[in-house]
């Protein structure tokens, strides 16, 4: 037996100086190895002898790979497959799994190791397969072992080639390099991967050896492993050569490397969205543009409506949204809105883990109208100073000025004039031979009306909207009149539905108090009781005219509704006092929000809740 152990020692001792002299960078030749492994258990620590018979055969075609082995105990130390070896022989025998460093379970990470190292890893808790935590699509910033790197080479003028070793050792060595990169000048990008020679990742160092002909210029090592930091913009030079790290990806292709400090990890994500309401093509372009302090850190390409940014990864801070027009589009052919989390005025303060989306809306300006109409009486002129009526609008003329832009004075002779958007005066010039005989009395018409015509009340128009006012002059209005007269001052056409008490033109619909200058309350469905709210019945002099028919039946085959409705009161729009205005059938509850203008209550007969009602009225003031 104890020949048996000294011959099996002298095997070993033999084997080992054979795979050291193979195993060294100076002695590595062609073989082909043929081991036979025998492992013979000496006692109940499970101490491993090893017992190898080897013949070695000299054929000078095929590179040698060292074989792992073990003697004496195994104490979980001696892991000699993983990644960062040379074993790139049979990957069938290898596996992936959870790597726990002893007593730093927090830094567990997947790995992969030949079978054979298992047994090992298993007896300090490794467990196979892929970490709990191991997930590809983690946005945490953490440098993971790239299988590609992209660095910028700087250097001296003229090309380079760049050779690729593994080990500083190996440098200079032809069977140790990895490749050649040929040709590289100054500011080139150069991108290895590990697949070139056969492997799942870089190794723990890469090493560039640059070289000018047979000049040796420069020798850069760059850790690769991500034990040592390594992120975007790291430089990294030696003698007159810098390589700057650019990017990083793992052998799924994803980011590995990332920015020292990293909005995709340690910032928040914005998106602008672009909104272009010019029906019915919408087809003005955007360019959009994010900055921070007066300097920009993202412009997009031209968007249309619809289109975005998509999310943009920033630090935290106070950031501002902007555009600039498109080929083709002119921004001053719009009206700008930023909204969503943005505020109004484009600014944003981001975060670190926000979600933001502004919204920029480009309104295409479109004309405003206009129409002035000229009312008079005269029932105090002799009968040959009256003025025909076609020939009003010769001795009274409009003329509106846009105080925004500093405009001379517009005539407005037409229905539906078309004017830009603005802010208006009114002025009206009468005929001198008639300036003395005409006195103004108001202007009726839309709500946006002004009330005089001294050019000195503003009015606004908003881009496509419609105005019309109605001005009226009456001859010596001071004189009583002789056969009677008046004015009608208001008019209105109103839409309501009895079941549907915030749709139409009910009051309901407006939340805001200020915004019933005309509307329907609609006080008892099951009542039909509803009431006109309108801001301009002032007076107890005015009579108030109307009919309620159902909408949008005239000249069809179909009758119109015709409720029957008469007035039952006059009375304050609120809702603390007027009866008037209870509902019944929701616990005696009284208006929403009331305007305080007066209501003229109608009570009815024969209203259907489904059907749609027109309300029309008028306002008359006989003593104008």
């Amino acid at each position: 037996m104890e020949d048996f152990l000294a011959i099996t020692s002298s095997v070993n001792l033999g084997i080992k100086r054979i795979l050291d002299c193979v195993h060294s960078n100076e002695q590595r030749r062609s073989f082909k190895l043929v081991i036979i492994v025998c492992s013979i258990m000496t006692n109940k620590l499970q101490q491993i002898t090893t017992l190898t018979l080897a013949t070695i055969l000299i054929t000078g075609t095929l590179s040698l790979m060292p074989i792992a082995y073990s003697t004496g105990s195994n104490n979980g130390n001696n892991h000699w497959d993983h990644d960062d070896d040379d074993d790139d022989n049979h990957d069938s025998q290898k596996i992936k799994i959870c790597h726990i460093p002893p007593g730093n379970p927090n830094n567990a990470h997947t790995i992969t190791i030949s079978k054979s190292a298992w047994d090992a890893h298993k007896a300090h808790g490794d467990y196979k397969g892929k970490c709990n935590n191991d997930n590809d699509n983690r946005e945490d910033c953490k440098c993971r072992k790239p299988s590609t790197l992209t660095v910028k080479y700087t250097g001296p003028p003229g090309a380079v080639d760049i050779e690729i070793y593994k080990k500083i050792e190996d440098v200079g060595s032809p069977q140790k390099k990895l490749l050649t990169v040929t040709g590289i000048t100054d500011t080139n990008t150069v991108l290895i991967s590990s697949t070139t020679f056969g492997k799942e990742s870089l190794e723990t160092n890469t090493i560039y050896r640059v070289m000018q002909g047979t000049t040796q210029l420069a020798v850069v090592t760059i850790n690769t492993s991500c034990s040592q930091p390594l992120f975007i913009g790291k430089q990294y030079t030696n003698n007159q050569v810098t390589l700057t790290v650019l990017s990083g990806e793992d052998s799924k292709g994803k980011q590995s490397i990332f920015l020292e400090h990293d909005p995709i990890c340690e910032g928040a994500k914005l998106t602008v969205t672009k909104i272009v309401d010019d029906p019915p093509l919408n087809s003005g372009k955007f360019i959009l543009k994010i900055s921070k302090d007066g300097s920009s850190v993202y412009q997009s390409a031209e968007l249309g409506n619809g289109e975005s940014t998509g999310p943009q990864a920033l630090m935290p801070g106070t950031y501002t949204v902007d555009e600039s027009s498109g080929a083709g589009t002119n921004l001053d052919d719009y009206i700008r809105t930023i909204g969503g989390d943005c505020n109004p005025d484009g600014s944003i303060e981001l975060e670190k883990g926000d979600k933001a989306e502004c919204i920029v809306t480009n309104t295409k300006i479109k004309p405003a109208t206009i129409t002035l109409k000229k009312v008079i009486t005269q029932d105090n002129t002799n009968s040959d100073m009256e003025i025909p009526e076609a020939e009003i609008k010769d001795h009274f003329k409009f003329y509106i000025t846009n105080i925004q832009l500093g405009s001379v004075p517009i005539l407005i002779d037409e229905n539906n004039e078309e004017i830009p958007p603005g802010t208006y005066t009114l002025k009206e010039v009468i005929d001198e031979e008639y300036e003395d005989v005409f006195d103004f009395v108001l202007i009726t018409g839309d709500d946006d009306c002004p009330t005089m015509v001294e050019d000195m009340e503003e009015f606004t128009l908003d881009s496509g909207e419609h105005l019309t006012c109605v001005v009226y002059n009456e001859d010596d209005k001071d004189t009583p009149s002789s056969d009677g007269g008046g004015i009608i001052f208001r008019n209105h056409s109103l839409k309501i539905q009895m079941d549907a008490k915030t749709s139409n033109d009910s009051c309901d619909k407006y939340p805001n108090a200020d915004d019933k200058n005309a509307c329907i309350e609609i006080i008892d469905p099951s009542d039909d009781t509803i009431g006109i709210v309108d801001s301009a019945l002032t007076s107890d002099t005015t009579i108030v005219l109307f009919s309620v028919i159902e909408a949008d039946q005239l000249g069809t085959t179909f009758e119109a509704e015709t409720p029957t409705c008469v007035i039952s009161a006059i009375v304050r729009h609120d809702n603390t006092v007027s009866a008037y205005l209870k509902d019944e059938t929701d616990m005696d509850s009284t208006p929403e929000n009331p305007s305080e203008n007066n209501v003229v209550v109608l009570s009815c007969i024969g209203m259907d809740p489904s059907l749609t009602y027109n309300v029309n009225y008028v306002m008359i003031d006989p003593l104008l």
